[in-house]
């Protein structure tokens, strides 16, 4: 998750100025403002300064979330599509897509479906869904971690950047790592599973 992080600003920096062909202004228009409220409640959510307040927010952004949201869509909804139709890649997909439509994020539909994906496979490989539980409150913690920081002015962050803060050499190295990982995880999990069946 932690070696993903690149990638992901990158993606989500760059699905932020995707714009819909001139016929469908409106309905751009409307996924702003969606964009646009969706900020503003992020902002005041994160606006925290002591210890106290950010354990809450903690336990808010990022527990709930890993435990509820990885209970539905990993545990429950990719395990039933992949049931129906017997295709890991396409459950995987499937429910990350729902995953991340369910955000009503348009502008950050793309980098939030990835995760989603890393999730699911993580969830199929290990078999165990404290795996994406795990990953989803790191990625969250992570992040109310580096905002609190920043109000205690130990750190310089923006929830919202005003320029590109990754470059594509950081996006490739990030998407290397996070490759590699992914893999070492798949290979482990598989030889994990290859010592249970064999014992």
């Amino acid at each position: 998750v932690i070696a993903f992080v690149p990638l992901n600003s990158w993606i989500i920096e760059w699905n932020s100025y995707l714009h819909l062909p001139e016929g469908l202004q409106r309905i751009e228009n409307w996924m702003r403002s969606k964009e646009d409220e969706l900020a503003g409640t992020t902002q005041f959510l994160t606006n925290f300064d002591s210890w106290l307040k950010f354990s809450v927010a903690l336990f808010v952004m990022a527990v709930i979330p890993a435990i509820g949201e990885e209970v539905l869509f990993r545990g429950i909804i990719q395990r039933k599509i992949y049931h129906k139709i017997r295709d890991v890649h396409t459950s995987v997909w499937l429910t990350a897509a729902l995953f991340s439509a369910i955000h009503l994020q348009f502008f950050g539909f793309v980098p939030r479906m990835f995760l989603g994906a890393m999730f699911g496979y993580m969830y199929f490989w290990t078999r165990n869904l404290w795996a994406p539980v795990f990953a989803h409150f790191i990625n969250n913690g992570l992040t109310v971690f580096i905002i609190f920081l920043s109000h205690r002015n130990v750190i310089d962050f923006e929830l919202v950047p005003s320029e590109s803060s990754v470059s594509w050499v950081m996006a490739l190295i990030s998407l290397i790592v996070t490759a590699a990982l992914l893999l070492n995880l798949k290979l482990t999990a598989e030889r994990s599973t290859t010592l249970r069946n064999d014992a």
